[in-house]
């Protein structure tokens, strides 16, 4: 058992220590699993924006950082800092992983910890990861299901602040004095610094509605703490570029459509994210309508405020709320909207809160993803490599709701003058963060000579303006019943 197992030895959790698996673990292996890859490649020819690494690298540079503790939800951001000469990240910690680049992750060796549950998607990824990562650590909690909107470091906080801890005393780690709390912006990414000692970089995790709250003033101890976030990393970003993709913003716009919101007409948004709908929802109905957006999230929701205020839309109200129980009253509103949120809940209670609330002759709008449509890709790639790009993501809990079965849960709650359509999320942008987000997936079920392929392929398909990726969608509308206004 290494330090890690010693360490957390006192903690009730199951900790398990990958044994080294050799020549055989590649064998253990099923065709295709999302564990073994060369790692992704990240080319931004000059003139476009500028990728996460190097916003990432400024911020370290500005704080006369050279070299640090990582820990972060994906690794997709910091493989360009692993794999350079650098040699930057002195130890990386993922926390509630969804996606392994396995071959640029196996370089840091047992540098590299994985904090994850004992089932659910995270845990499964990490467990087909196991093989490829012989050296890494891993910290698992026993009896745990976990999702990418789990508070994992909130639930277990003592156990992930010891295992990062015990990362202190690696070598070469920059050692900053206390400075006091220092907080600014660098090319676009928020940092927050507290605490003294060796310098410990905290990126966003996944969906975690609180997510590194709870351990800082403890880890501020021991390292000098740098919290990064804005609109550029992580989830963030996701949802930002995903939402100002024109080819979303259409399916989203035939959904108001048929919606078709009168001035005055006050619109309910639930489960906003990081607000970009709500902000193009101001913009298409010119401020004409009132319009509160609820999320879950606090974190998605201290982001939207931060972004509604920088575009300057201080109008829009931003609420926490439950979308199962809605804090409003019946016939509180005359539009209610949500997109891609009935798969992380239960569908039925969301349907029944959202036609609660809108009064009489309300309309009620919903997009969900369609599991059951297949993808679109443009990439030229042989079939066998093109047939897992096209299998959707399977993202969905017991209860939610990711396809056509939307379309009857209208019916069931006696909403009229349905309009029915399915629709695609179109993403064109190959430097974008919704597209990286996407290929991150794609990439962890390919091998080394099939990741080759795919990027000669995406290579031609964007120098020739052919690239394209398109996922289904779900879309309805529906009629309150009643006299209405």
């Amino acid at each position: 058992m290494d330090d890690l197992s010693r360490e957390l030895g006192r903690v009730p959790v199951d900790v398990i220590v990958f044994e080294h698996m050799g020549a055989s673990s590649k064998s253990s292996q099923s065709e295709g699993s999302p564990n073994h890859t060369s790692g992704p490649v990240h080319p931004f020819p000059a003139g476009e924006l500028m990728p996460p690494h190097r916003r990432i690298a400024a911020v370290l540079d500005h704080l006369s950082i050279k070299r640090a503790h990582f820990a972060a939800g994906l690794a997709s951001e910091l493989l360009p800092l692993v794999d350079s000469a650098e040699h930057r990240v002195a130890s990386l910690t993922l926390v509630n992983p969804n996606r392994l680049e396995t071959s640029s992750l196996a370089g840091l060796g047992n540098r590299l910890t994985l904090i994850t549950g004992s089932d659910g998607l995270p845990s499964k990824v990490v467990g087909q990861g196991a093989p490829s990562l012989p050296d890494a650590r891993l910290l698992r909690f026993d009896g745990y299901y976990t999702t990418t909107w789990t508070d994992v470091v909130q639930e277990n906080t003592d156990a992930v602040v010891d295992a990062l801890v015990s990362r202190d005393g690696d070598g070469g780690v920059t050692i900053l004095p206390a400075q006091g709390e220092v907080a600014g912006e660098i090319e676009g990414v928020s940092f927050h610094a507290c605490g003294s000692g060796q310098a410990l970089v905290l990126l966003p995790l996944l969906l975690s509605p609180s997510q590194w709250e709870s351990a800082l003033d403890v880890l501020a101890r021991t390292f000098r703490v740098i919290v990064l976030g804005g609109a550029h990393l992580g989830m963030v970003a996701m949802l930002e570029s995903r939402g100002s993709e024109p080819g979303y913003q259409r399916a989203v716009g035939a959904v108001f459509d048929e919606l078709n919101p009168g001035p005055g007409q006050s619109i309910l948004e639930i489960g906003c994210g990081t607000g970009v709908l709500t902000r193009w929802i101001a913009h298409r109905t010119r401020r004409h309508n009132p319009i509160i957006a609820t999320d879950l999230n606090r974190f998605f929701l201290a982001e939207a405020r931060v972004l509604a205020d920088r575009e300057g839309f201080g109008e829009l109200v931003f609420l926490k709320a439950d979308a199962e129980r809605l804090p409003f009253a019946d016939g509180e509103f005359d539009i209610a909207f949500s997109s891609t949120v009935m798969e992380e809940c239960d569908a039925d209670r969301m349907l029944k809160e959202m036609v609660r609330v809108v009064n009489p002759r309300g309309r009620v709008g919903v997009i969900v993803r369609a599991i059951d449509m297949s993808n679109v890709c443009t990439i030229p790639v042989d079939a066998s490599i093109l047939e897992r790009v096209l299998t959707p993501y399977q993202s969905v809990i017991e209860h939610g709701c990711a396809d056509a079965s939307l379309y009857r849960r209208f019916l069931s709650n006696g909403l009229e003058d349905l309009r029915f359509f399915p629709h695609f999320l179109t993403l064109r942008d190959p430097y974008g963060a919704a597209w990286a987000y996407r290929e991150s997936y794609f990439l962890a079920q390919f091998n080394e000579s099939e990741t080759q392929a795919w990027i000669a392929a995406k290579s031609a398909a964007i120098d020739d303006g052919s690239f394209l990726f398109a996922s289904g969608l779900h879309c309805a509308v529906g009629t309150k019943p009643g006299d209405g206004k």
